[in-house]
């Protein structure tokens, strides 16, 4: 071959790839513009037609045909909204993302889970239909569907979240949510709404601006998770400093919030796995300072319902801090503690643990030192073992530490 064949070999290959090139871009069919696109930019597109049915109420069924030329990738995301074109129907919103591949003129079915956004409408079933739109106009909700993405939960916790920012449900509302029957039982449990709380939260939505924070007293009882009890507490805490100007009480010695001052406080908040009624030798008799004058079975502490071992009284308390004594102050039957603990340490050793012998030293003050090593609390848990009848009666306690 000589030089000027050769030469007009390489022009025709080079006007080859250009035509083939101009004709891709003349065609708008080019990969590069319809793969790797959501479901709502390729159906705005025209690559695709989508119908959308119920399934129950935590998914929804996705009907997909390409009228594309080009393979395409559909991408669901999470927070896709799916608007009940009954206006009785729930609405209803992808909790994970979903994908899928369809090929010219296929027809493929996608199921999205989903969790409901209308709590108080009907179900959506199998006859219900949907219109589908980017997300929420809610920008809380955008928030929260993140937030359950990168912090994996079980479908009752999302559906919590969901309905706390859609519905500002409380936690009797999130009870709606039955499995088995209308008369089954509730999926949605304490723990489960206060994880979702917590989730909430992280997700930087305030919280306490929704109906479920009033139910934050009912809710801290019922929860066992080390995390989730001491998260709680500390928004309470954190709410009860910023109701009383600038988070001091009175029965606290010190208010200051200077990095390793040791300061002692009172309890603000207290919980008894029994009391003998709501008000006299209530839980919240242990709260504040020390008001029960002697020794005596008096209604201004705290008594448990019942002598059988294991009665527990939790306390709250205004500042976190890194403990280092614990002063309890006994009334009545004094010596049935068996066990004292911080909150928020899994697996941590309690900070005392002994065997009960009721006292002939009442009024009595158990003085707990602690030792190095804990990190900040903000509430402390006494379990009792109160044997013969011997009902303990507790008027307060003392936690002093570190601020961090």
């Amino acid at each position: 071959m000589n030089l000027f064949n050769s030469h007009r070999l390489v022009s025709l290959y080079l006007f080859l790839v250009l035509l083939s090139a101009c004709r891709g871009v003349q065609s708008g069919s080019s990969p590069l513009e319809s793969r790797d696109q959501t479901i709502v930019d390729l159906v705005e597109k025209h690559l695709i037609a989508v119908s959308i049915t119920g399934v129950s109420m935590d998914a929804v069924a996705l009907h997909v045909t390409s009228i594309s030329s080009e393979p395409l990738e559909i991408l669901i995301p999470a927070g896709t909204y799916f608007v009940s074109e009954n206006s009785s129907v729930q609405n209803m919103v992808a909790r994970h993302a979903a994908s899928a591949s369809i090929d010219p003129g296929e027809i493929v079915d996608i199921k999205v889970e989903s969790a409901c956004a209308s709590l108080h409408l009907t179900p959506p079933g199998p006859a219900d239909t949907f219109a589908m739109v980017r997300a929420s106009e809610l920008p809380e909700m955008g928030k929260v569907i993140d937030q359950l993405n990168s912090t994996p939960v079980e479908y009752p916790v999302e559906q919590a979240a969901i309905w706390i920012v859609t519905d500002d449900a409380s936690y009797d509302e999130l009870g709606m949510l039955v499995g088995g029957s209308p008369f089954g039982q509730p999926l949605i449990l304490e723990e489960d709404a206060v994880r979702a709380m917590m989730l909430t939260e992280q997700a930087g939505v305030d919280i306490q601006k929704y109906s479920i924070w009033q139910d934050r007293f009912t809710l801290l009882p019922k929860v066992t998770a080390p995390e989730l009890v001491t998260w709680l507490g500390e928004q309470i805490a954190a709410s009860a400093a910023s109701e009383t100007d600038g988070g001091s009480q009175a029965t606290a010695q010190s208010s200051s919030t200077d990095a390793g001052k040791e300061i002692n406080q009172f309890a603000f908040q207290a919980f008894g796995s029994s009391e003998l009624s709501a008000i006299d030798w209530s839980a919240m008799q242990a709260t504040g300072a020390p008001n029960t004058s002697g020794c005596g079975d008096l209604p201004t502490a705290w008594s448990s319902d019942h002598s059988m071992p294991g009665a527990t009284l939790e306390l709250f308390y205004d500042q976190a801090v890194i403990p280092t004594r614990i002063v309890i102050y006994e009334t009545y039957n004094p010596g049935a503690i068996f066990m004292v603990e911080v909150l928020g340490f899994t697996g941590a050793p309690p900070v005392y643990q002994g065997s009960p012998r009721v006292t002939a030293d009442c009024p009595h003050q158990m003085i707990i030192d602690i030792p190095d090593g804990y990190e900040p609390t903000s509430g402390v848990t006494l379990t009792l073992d109160q044997e013969n009848d011997a009902w303990e009666q507790i008027d307060a306690v003392e936690l002093i530490g570190v601020l961090p």
